[in-house]
């Protein structure tokens, strides 16, 4: 049984939809991450994760990490079950 998780992101510093492209990459690139769906115009990002591989807070990291892009808040979402 697979017991991802999904946190949605606030993230400042995005200018064009290529910075969420680079994001989405950037995350994804960590193998406990399943899926990150950034939204340039609305400055969102929801990432879809598995927390036995990651967490929360290396996935806040991450983004954080770069020269232009901070997270400004993130919230966890309820547990995606999948069996």
């Amino acid at each position: 049984m697979m017991n991802n998780e999904v946190i949605n992101l606030d993230i400042t510093g995005m200018t064009c939809d290529p910075c969420a492209t680079g994001i989405e990459k950037l995350l994804t690139a960590n193998e406990g991450v399943k899926k990150a769906n950034v939204n340039y115009p609305n400055g969102t990002c929801e990432c879809t994760f598995d927390p036995s591989k990651t967490s929360r807070q290396e996935i806040i990291t991450t983004v954080n990490s770069t020269n232009n892009y901070r997270v400004k808040s993130g919230k966890n979402k309820i547990p995606n079950l999948t069996s």
